[in-house]
């Protein structure tokens, strides 16, 4: 049984082993907690997209060592395919993906940032993830940001 934790922390200030963040194809200005992470990393998911080593297409998954600037240790990037008009169920999809790579991944304390989404809520990003928890072999703990959705 996984333990929800609700946290007013930035990503970069989000404890836990490993830090997930979604990556999207279809946007090229990166905005939301994985902006923050290409920030704190000087520029480098930015880099590898220009080279065309990072795409964020659905599946794809990239580990990367934090610095001093996380509290993290590590950062987990997962692909999300498109991310343009995100309804709820494609929401919850992504936040199902995602918290499957923290798995496999094997990490009990894991600090999720969602980006927001037009029409999707704080409090419904919240039940999302819930939903998303139930039942599953996942993290002891997940901390979900609630300023991931403003950062």
């Amino acid at each position: 049984m996984t333990t929800l934790e609700i946290v007013d922390l930035p990503a970069d200030r989000l404890p836990g082993d490993a830090l997930v963040v979604p990556l999207f194809e279809d946007r090229r200005t990166l905005d939301g907690p994985v902006a923050v992470v290409d920030w704190r990393l000087d520029g480098i998911l930015s880099r590898m997209m220009v080279a065309g080593e990072l795409s964020g297409r659905n599946g794809e998954r990239l580990a990367l060592p934090s610095n001093a600037k996380f509290a993290a240790p590590w950062i987990l990037v997962g692909g999300c395919g498109r991310g343009q008009s995100l309804e709820r169920e494609d929401y919850l999809s992504m936040a199902a993906r995602l918290l499957k790579m923290a798995a496999k991944a094997d990490i009990s304390e894991l600090a999720l940032c969602l980006p927001p989404v037009d029409g999707v809520d704080a409090p419904e990003v919240e039940r999302i993830v819930r939903e998303a928890l139930i039942g599953s072999s996942r993290p002891a703990v997940c901390r979900l940001s609630r300023v991931s959705r403003f950062c």
